[in-house]
């Protein structure tokens, strides 16, 4: 059987992601069993590499299909980057390279020739102002692989997994999405990812509203909503906790064995997911035909250039990419 392929997309051209992928290929610390593509303009993987003090060595070819099989880590030079990109800044003429470039990573895999997307941070305002008919790269990829109801984006830390009802939406408008069956579709989102990578989970459910809604007095999503939800996935036998109020909810984790978080909203579970383990997260996009991962932090526009940045969370991301593509779980949400 032939191995999986990743294609690696070392992200914004402006930020941080070449540094991260030139020094992630010069660790040369793989994952067995699968092929690795990094895509883009070589000069800006070089540039990237430059910054760093890495002497990058890796062959380079025009297309996929002239990779010898037994070449696991190549270049496909798929799209050239114009010159003079402010490093550091944002950017539409990078966002436009990035697009372009992502969008051929999307064509391959439609087309079976990756069986995994790995990208280093973009930046949404520079893709947006480079073509991107979407508003974030999720929409894009929600759009292209026909998956309009997926729920979207798991951060994942170590074997920690959690995910949203609902991600970037105005806080104001959260209590609009507090509905039962919504709720329970996240559930089991999260259950199946998980799942596909060969977790068991144990997931525990946060509650909306300070102190849990205090039987009402403090919002009634969790009586109308949250908790209907959580009861009717215990009966369809998940293992589901909860709902815990927020504040203490990350206190329980080890204590409960808890392995899977699912969150109200974005910044009740990325803040303290991030104080967690910042430069160690991976955000996959679950519900898709392949995995797609990437790093949990951005562009990190304030150090690129300077040789700064590290690349466990990438590292990472590329592992279970890899791990999920090996299973061969296609199209299993």
């Amino acid at each position: 059987m032939k191995k999986p392929v990743l294609a690696l997309l070392p992200g914004d051209p402006c930020g941080i992601g070449p540094e991260i992928t030139a020094r992630y290929l010069n660790a040369n610390s793989f994952p067995e069993g699968v092929r690795i593509a990094v895509m883009g303009d070589r000069k800006v993987l070089d540039q990237g590499a430059l910054i760093c003090g890495i002497d990058l060595d890796l062959p380079g070819y025009a297309d996929i299909k002239s990779v010898p099989e037994d070449l696991d880590v190549f270049h496909i030079q798929s799209h050239n980057a114009p010159d003079g990109l402010p490093m550091g800044k944002l950017s539409a003429e990078a966002g436009c390279y990035a697009y372009s470039m992502l969008n051929a990573s999307l064509k391959m895999a439609l087309e079976d020739e990756v069986q995994g997307i790995v990208f280093a941070p973009f930046n949404k305002q520079a893709l947006k102002l480079g073509g991107n008919p979407e508003k974030n790269e999720l929409e894009l990829l929600k759009s292209i692989f026909n998956r309009p109801d997926i729920h979207g984006e798991i951060n994942i830390l170590n074997q920690f997994w959690t995910t949203r009802v609902t991600s970037h939406v105005p806080i104001g408008d959260i209590p609009l999405y507090m509905k039962k069956e919504r709720i329970l579709e996240c559930i089991h989102f999260l259950n199946n990812e998980m799942k596909a990578c060969g977790i068991t989970p144990n997931i525990a459910v946060a509650a909306l509203n300070p102190h849990g809604g205090e039987g009402g007095l403090c919002g009634r999503e969790e009586i109308e909503a949250i908790e209907p939800a959580a009861e009717e996935a215990r009966k369809q036998g998940l293992s589901v906790l909860g709902p815990y109020p927020a504040d203490t909810l990350f206190v329980r984790l080890e204590k409960e064995g808890i392995n899977g978080v699912l969150g109200m909203y974005h910044d009740q579970i990325q803040i303290p997911s991030k104080l967690m383990g910042f430069d160690q997260g991976v955000t996959l996009i679950g519900g898709l035909p392949i995995p797609v991962t990437t790093s949990s932090h951005g562009t990190a526009f304030d150090i690129a250039g300077q040789g700064k940045a590290g690349f466990t969370a990438f590292s990472n991301a590329v592992n279970i990419a890899a791990d999920i593509s090996k299973k061969g779980e296609k199209n299993h949400y």
